[in-house]
C-alpha cells in the first residue's frame, strides 16, 4: 500500500530547526480527507457544496475541492504550523511574512485532492483483492 504524503515546512521549537512534516501524519486531516474522497467517489455527479456566503452551489470536482479546503483549515493559523519567510540576508524582520501549513497546501489543493483520491482508489483495490483471496 502506498502512503499518502504531502510535506509542509515547519519550525520545531524544541530542536530549533526547520523540518518537513507530512500533512497526512495528522489523524484528523488524513481520516477526514479519506472519508471525503470516498463520499465523492461514490457519486461524483451529485456531489455538492453550497457556499452560503456567495449563494453558489458547486458540484463535482469543484465541490470536492471546496470541502477539502475546509478540512485543511484545521491546520490554519496555529503557531506550531507557522514559519516566517523573508529575504535571505535581512537587516530587520519587517519584510518577513508568516506562512502556515494552510498557505503551503492551498496553492496545490488540486494536486492534494487528486492524490487523496488516488490513495482511496488504491485502498479500495487492496480491500477487494484481500476479500477475494479469502
Amino acid at each position: 500500500m502506498s502512503k499518502l504524503e504531502y510535506y509542509v515546512m515547519t519550525y520545531n521549537i524544541n530542536t530549533r530547526e526547520m523540518e518537513w512534516e507530512n500533512l497526512f501524519g495528522h489523524a484528523y486531516v488524513y481520516e477526514a480527507s479519506v472519508r471525503l474522497a470516498r463520499k465523492f467517489l461514490r457519486d461524483k455527479k451529485s456531489f455538492k457544496y453550497k457556499d452560503y456566503w456567495d449563494n453558489v452551489v458547486y458540484t463535482g470536482w469543484d465541490a470536492y475541492i471546496k470541502h477539502l479546503r475546509i478540512i485543511m483549515l484545521s491546520v490554519w493559523s496555529k503557531v506550531e504550523y507557522e514559519i516566517s519567510v523573508g529575504p535571505p540576508f535581512p537587516r530587520d524582520t519587517d519584510n518577513f511574512e508568516k506562512i502556515d501549513w494552510y498557505d503551503q497546501i492551498i496553492r496545490n489543493i488540486n494536486i492534494v485532492g487528486r492524490e487523496v483520491i488516488r490513495h482511496v482508489k488504491e485502498l479500495n483495490h487492496e480491500r477487494k483483492t484481500a476479500s477475494s483471496s479469502v
